[in-house]
């Protein structure tokens, strides 16, 4: 059968099979953490695949069902791939970073509270996701706080203040960082989670935003922001695993970071 190879790196490991079979696609890809493996006909609809974990696979989990897709030659390079793993480039890098970013958040507290108050908040962000709808029958998110009213569209954030005189001191337009799915106002403060979360005051200026620790810490990539809750004046981030790679018990797939706009992160907890 014929099959397609890709390498990673310098070349010295095959990281990625693919082959077809009329309108099928059968598909390998050796990751850092596990190997995915798959098949479609063409389109994300019809797209079916498992992750098997290194160790999984090396104890013989799935290794018939790959051989009898690919044949046995592939079976083997992809044992040889995976038994070498710390040779490959890109799986050392991620593994690397993988550290940094576990350093980053064991450096911030745990508070346990934050769980608790979560479970029942006094306000939250998605409450209000999307519930104006407009005349061409598409739908925006409003928040007010004050006099100051907040209008989300997708990435784009629309400020109106109480003034008098032309537009452009009326509006004020900023753009986000992600597509927003929730906002939270509380104190003259607009929170706005778009994968990252993004503060700003009732003039429109950014405050504080999480895009700066997207390299230390995973936020926005493999971590997104999706809601914002409060519990009295304690606001907090709530975030989730993408699964783009392994959960981390010490993170989990879902917690709460407790944000102060002056120092940053200053709790967290994971459910």
């Amino acid at each position: 059968m014929k099959v397609d190879r890709g390498m990673d790196g310098d070349g010295s490991f095959t990281t990625s099979w693919t082959r077809q079979s009329g309108r099928q696609t059968f598909y390998l890809y050796v990751g850092p953490y596990d190997i995915e493996w798959g098949s479609h006909y063409g389109t994300g609809q019809t797209d079916a695949s498992i992750n098997i974990p290194h160790e999984e696979f090396l104890g013989g989990e799935h290794q018939d069902g790959i051989a009898h897709d690919f044949g046995k030659d592939v079976l083997q390079e992809v044992l040889r791939t995976v038994r070498h793993s710390h040779q490959v480039p890109r799986f050392a890098r991620e593994w690397r970073d993988a550290e940094r970013r576990l350093k980053f958040w064991k450096s911030i507290p745990i508070d346990p509270e934050l769980c608790r108050l979560a479970a029942k908040p006094n306000d939250q962000g998605k409450s209000r996701y999307c519930n104006i709808k407009l005349a061409d029958g598409s739908y925006e998110t409003e928040v007010r706080e004050g006099t100051v009213v907040l209008r989300l569209d997708g990435w784009h954030a629309r400020f109106t203040f109480p003034r008098k005189g032309p537009v452009f001191l009326k509006q004020k337009s900023v753009d986000l960082r992600g597509n927003h799915s929730a906002v939270l106002a509380h104190k003259s403060r607009f929170y706005v989670a778009d994968n990252y979360l993004e503060v700003f005051d009732i003039r429109g200026r950014r405050l504080f935003s999480t895009v700066d620790l997207e390299e230390t810490s995973g936020l926005g990539t493999l971590y997104r922001i999706d809601d914002v809750v409060r519990a009295g004046d304690r606001v907090m981030a709530v975030y989730s695993d993408y699964h783009f790679n392994p959960r981390v018990d010490e993170i989990g797939d879902k917690g709460y970071l407790e944000i102060d706009v002056s120092r940053g992160i200053i709790a967290r907890c994971h459910a």
